[in-house]
């Protein structure tokens, strides 16, 4: 979103892991590409797609090549749409206006689209998702040690991943089993979004493009991690859990919940601010379907691309 590029982040099972792993942070993450076109990212999902032997998740392979469903009209799509941020923040007026501008093109292109409230809550995406992503980083550094022959140290990772993997230690096995069953749910109520709606549309984050290092730890960010990381205070990390997530998801409210579920998802580069430099900057709608939908996907994005083409806005070489 922030660099103006297209990406496509497939359902899960649609990319092996390979032999190394069988999945990524409780299948949470997933490999992917973004592009500048539509069709590249097409190209790329049709040349690694497939399953490997031993694969803890399977998918029903693309009909026919993803290259074919650029060009293809997507027919009549039943889109609900959102602007509310998870947490009940602001929203950046830019990501809303993307949002009202892509509704526009959609209706003129005969979808039917309407504004619908989020098919889930906060809660969802604090705890339930912090507790596996930080379970599965203890367990990461757990194997990386196994590589090394010996126990991880902090300087061999950022201070921040660290700090993730003592807080997943302070967890228990009954803290992590809980966590799924909420995935779980979250999946079952995002099912019953898409018995009536092909896509959910939400801005892909809240704010505009952020400045070089706006992102970094605080002062006061950087003396917890490291008091933490020096200590070994994993009960400590364990307190700033909803700090934490109220930190990450301020700006990526809704990109999160579909990592949890497995389901297909797309940002693409619908709007450009008007800063006051006479500048202007990318700013992503993103679109989410049921799983192993890829193809449908990809014809709504191959179809506005051409009705909104974003191709003049990149620098020549």
């Amino acid at each position: 979103s922030c660099c103006g590029l297209f990406g496509m982040k497939p359902s899960r099972g649609r990319i092996s892991w390979g032999r190394m792993f069988g999945d990524m942070w409780n299948g949470a993450a997933v490999e992917g590409s973004v592009s500048r076109t539509v069709r590249d990212s097409a190209a790329y999902l049709d040349a690694v797609q497939g399953a490997s032997p031993g694969d803890p998740y399977i998918i029903a392979p693309p009909v026919r090549p993803y290259l074919q469903e650029v060009n293809t009209a997507p027919g009549k799509l039943r889109i609900g749409y959102s602007c509310a941020h998870t947490l009940g923040h602001e929203v950046d007026p830019a990501c809303v206006k993307a949002v009202a501008q892509t509704v526009e093109i959609l209706k003129s292109e005969g979808h039917l689209v309407e504004e619908v409230p989020l098919p889930y809550h906060k809660e969802f995406l604090s705890k339930a998702f912090l507790v596996i992503v930080a379970g599965e980083t203890a367990g990461e550094l757990r194997v990386l040690g196994e590589f090394l022959g010996r126990k991880v140290r902090t300087s061999d990772v950022e201070p921040n991943t660290y700090a993730l993997h003592l807080l997943g230690k302070s967890f228990t096995a009954a803290d992590y089993a809980y966590a799924k069953h909420k995935w779980n749910e979250l999946c079952r109520n995002i099912a019953d979004f898409h018995e009536k709606y092909d896509l959910l549309l939400t801005p892909t984050l809240a704010q505009r493009p952020f400045k070089t290092g706006a992102l970094q730890n605080t002062a006061s960010e950087k003396i917890l991690v490291n008091t933490i990381n020096t200590l070994g205070l994993g009960g400590v990390a364990r307190t700033q859990v909803d700090q934490l997530a109220e930190k990450i998801y301020n700006w990526m409210p809704w990109t999160a919940f579909a990592n949890m579920t497995g389901q297909p998802s797309m940002s693409v580069p619908m709007f450009r601010t008007e800063e006051d430099n006479h500048e202007t900057l990318p700013v992503g709608v993103m679109f989410t379907a049921r799983l192993g939908e890829e193809d449908m996907m990809f014809r709504l994005a191959g179809q506005l691309e051409r009705a909104a083409p974003w191709i003049d806005h990149y620098p020549g070489i």
